[in-house]
């Protein structure tokens, strides 16, 4: 005959049930009185980013944005104290924050907005920025966009060129969004994908860089890695998301927006193969060892460039170093060369070798009233192979407003 075995549970001693309950409601308490701290205690609003604030004839450390508009900015200095200023009196402020990794477009004036793509017709794009919002922008001030970081560089051919995620290539004729779906017009006729299958598209192919506008121009860098025109992203963007500012057009020129007066030891010399504005040769943005900025010029070893100003210039500044994209072992050297009004020419900048993976190092030099300079990219060797250079930020600084000769 078989018996059944039951395991019943052991009941504790009541001391020991009375201490495991006073356990139970210490804890309780604890954990209360720890939510009514947390309630009580006010929540600190985000600290602003600060940064160095060059003005053309001043400088400023540890300044915090308060307004900034394209005719006047006020700045927090690190005693408490307002500075304001005319914003054509301003260089630079701040750090650019790395590119944006996610989706973003690309803008003709080499700027990009991070977002995500909502609509494509014949006049505007939107996307939704994490920033500021739905932004419309006119359809011909996009270049293209980019679905990830590693889509980033622009695809080689005349636009619209549309890659999808699976690979293919479509040369289309033409491309319309909505409502998460695309409209893509090309020989074979019309194809619907939704959106999300694009990799990135091209609208123009590779843009031009825009020649330098007539009027001051203030250009924001965002915590998302945008950056473009602060017209662009409206004066309401909250000042606190923003990183760092160039302001283009006042006693500053970004060489960029400059057209070179002589272009001389390139290959197929005088031609513009082995130069490059508003990025890398090697078609990528304006970056360099990890560091992003607003514009660059990519210049090809064994190369002159020559600019000319209207007005005397006392100040050259950069970042410089090999391409991020060349090959290891690549090496040059650069010379910032300047011409002052009565004609005289002096070596005003001699970098030693850099290598490839080399550190960007910076050039800040004065020209003292230099009315011409060239930009002087050597090999070290007569038998090294060309190396691309990159310039992030290249800027040319006056005393007063500064302009390029005709």
């Amino acid at each position: 005959m078989s018996r059944s075995v039951f395991t019943a549970p052991i009941p504790l001693p009541a001391p020991e049930l009375g201490i495991r309950a006073g356990l139970f409601a210490g804890i309780a308490c604890l954990l209360m009185a720890g939510s009514m701290l947390a309630e009580e205690e006010p929540r600190q609003p985000p600290r602003r980013p600060d940064g160095l604030l060059e003005c053309c004839n001043s400088s400023h450390a540890s300044v915090t944005a308060e307004s900034l508009s394209d005719q006047r900015c006020v700045w927090r200095l690190p005693d408490g104290s307002l500075l304001d200023t005319e914003t054509d009196s301003l260089l630079t402020w701040g750090t650019c924050p790395p590119w944006p990794v996610g989706s973003h477009l690309l803008l003709v004036d080499g700027g990009v907005v991070a977002g995500r793509l909502e609509s494509i017709d014949d006049g505007r794009i939107t996307i939704r920025s994490p920033v500021v919002g739905r932004m419309s922008l006119p359809r011909n001030a996009v270049a293209g966009y980019r679905g990830t970081a590693a889509s980033r560089p622009p695809i080689a051919a005349e636009g619209p060129v549309v890659d999808l995620a699976n690979g293919d290539r479509i040369m289309a004729r033409s491309i319309s969004a909505r409502d998460g779906i695309a409209s893509l017009s090309w020989q074979g006729g019309v194809v619907s994908i939704p959106l999300e299958r694009i990799h990135a598209f091209d609208l123009t192919g590779i843009p031009p860089a825009v020649s330098r506008s007539a009027v001051t121009t203030v250009r924001v860098a965002l915590v998302d890695g945008s950056r473009g025109p602060l017209s662009l992203f409206g004066e309401a963007t909250p000042v606190d998301r923003v990183l760092a500012i160039r302001v283009d057009g006042g006693c500053g020129i970004d060489l960029t927006s400059l057209e070179p007066i002589d272009i001389s030891g390139l290959d197929n010399a005088g031609s513009r193969a082995g130069l490059s504005r508003g990025r890398t040769l090697s078609g990528a943005p304006p970056e360099i060892g990890g560091r992003s900025g607003f514009s660059g010029l990519g210049i090809r070893s064994r190369a002159t460039i020559r600019y000319r100003f209207e007005s005397p210039i006392v100040r050259f500044e950069s970042s410089l170093a090999i391409d991020d994209a060349a090959k290891p072992g690549g090496r040059a050297m650069v010379r910032v060369i300047a011409r002052s009004i009565d004609g005289d020419r002096r070596q005003a900048f001699a970098s030693a070798v850099i290598q490839a993976g080399d550190p960007p190092i910076g050039i800040r030099v004065d020209l003292d009233q230099a009315r011409e300079i060239d930009l002087v990219v050597e090999a070290v060797e007569a038998e090294d192979d060309p190396v691309d250079t990159f310039w992030l930020d290249p800027l040319v600084i006056a005393s007063r407003r500064v302009s390029a000769a005709p």
